[in-house]
């Protein structure tokens, strides 16, 4: 079972390399406020994705900690909720939730290489001292010479 990008109907989706189970995503629909003209009115083509990241099985504990960390402003209460109203139509609108979905979770689970901290070395400190020296004698001779 997987809902994957070209269909968000179907029963997992793949992100950052896992599956999540279709059963761990739910979609409900509301009426949208997007394109279509009075047809919106009618139409519940809306989609709304909710994830439970603490609930799922398709992540270890660390990498559920990286989603919530660094998509916290999408979690909520250990769910992660996405709101699609761009398309004119449901599925469009499904698909689209889930491909976001995709983005926020690859996003957060990439763990970042820690910056090895570097030190200037001192003879380039010296270079660099020996460097405005010169430059300070330079702008010296530049100025004029009041002869009183």
């Amino acid at each position: 079972m997987m809902i994957e990008l070209g269909n968000p109907m179907a029963n997992e989706s793949k992100a950052a390399g896992k599956t999540i189970p279709a059963s761990e995503i739910t979609f409900t629909v509301a009426r949208s406020g997007g394109p279509g003209g009075q047809g919106v009115n009618t139409a519940e083509s809306k989609a709304i994705l909710r994830w439970n990241v603490k609930e799922s099985m398709a992540f270890s504990p660390e990498e559920k900690e990286r989603i919530r960390k660094n998509a916290s402003n999408m979690v909520g209460e250990d769910e992660i909720v996405i709101h699609c109203s761009e398309m004119r139509n449901q599925l469009a609108n499904k698909k689209l939730c889930v491909d976001r979905l995709h983005a926020i979770v690859a996003r957060a689970t990439v763990v970042r290489e820690k910056r090895v901290a570097t030190r200037m070395s001192f003879s380039r400190k010296e270079r660099n001292l020996d460097s405005k020296t010169m430059d300070k004698r330079t702008k010296q001779q530049r100025r004029t010479v009041d002869s009183d």
